[in-house]
């Protein structure tokens, strides 16, 4: 039976810059309302522009759920594997 070994620093480093592009996208979206919030309503009417940001709100909402998800998952599957090299009485790498 072969092993595989999973380098957890790793996967927790990858962990943290996914964190830090979420934080990213919060930020970038709250830069894009503010924006949005200082152009005149009358402006934001023409060529659907009001639309548009809310198109863009909604692509930066769903890859930051994405992001979310990923971590999630990631961290679930870190625990699983700290916790199997526990009982196997494996260092982890």
């Amino acid at each position: 039976m072969s092993n595989i070994r999973i380098n957890v620093w790793e996967v927790l480093n990858a962990g943290k810059k996914a964190k830090k592009s979420g934080e990213l996208i919060n930020a970038t979206k709250n830069n894009l309302n503010t924006i949005k919030n200082t152009i005149d309503p009358q402006i934001l009417l023409k060529n659907n522009i009001s639309s548009r940001f809310l198109v863009l709100n909604s692509k930066l909402q769903s890859i930051k759920n994405s992001i979310t998800r990923i971590e999630a998952v990631t961290e679930q599957n870190i625990s699983e594997y700290e916790k199997t090299n526990r009982i196997r009485g494996e260092p982890l790498t």
